[in-house]
């Protein structure tokens, strides 16, 4: 009697808690693509005052300006990238090194 007992609390536990685990996934999943800081539309007065996330009333809520395309390209195009070159690459590895080996020698 005690052992079915202890497993019927055991499992109402562990459903319960993944009830819990599930439900941000769950909500996201019902959201869809419905995101505050993708959107090109503009943002209703209550989007306003809420913000792309708690406690924030930013209007300048939308498309980041130095992402295109999933990569950053700087202020608005201008600027570093952070795609480097393979060259670039292996003159930084090669630079890490070098301070490696002379910080192992002092």
């Amino acid at each position: 009697m005690r052992f079915t007992r202890n497993a019927a609390y055991a499992s109402a536990l562990i459903l319960l808690v993944g009830v819990f685990a599930a439900t941000p996934l769950l909500i996201k999943k019902r959201q869809g693509d419905h995101n505050l800081t993708t959107q090109a539309k503009a943002l209703t007065g209550s989007q306003i005052m809420r913000g792309a996330y708690l406690n924030t009333g930013s209007k300048d809520v939308g498309p980041d300006p130095d992402w295109q395309g999933g990569r950053y390209v700087g202020k608005s195009g201008l600027g570093a990238s952070f795609a480097p070159s393979g060259a670039e690459i292996a003159s930084a590895r090669a630079a890490l090194d070098a301070r490696k080996a002379a910080a192992r020698a002092s």
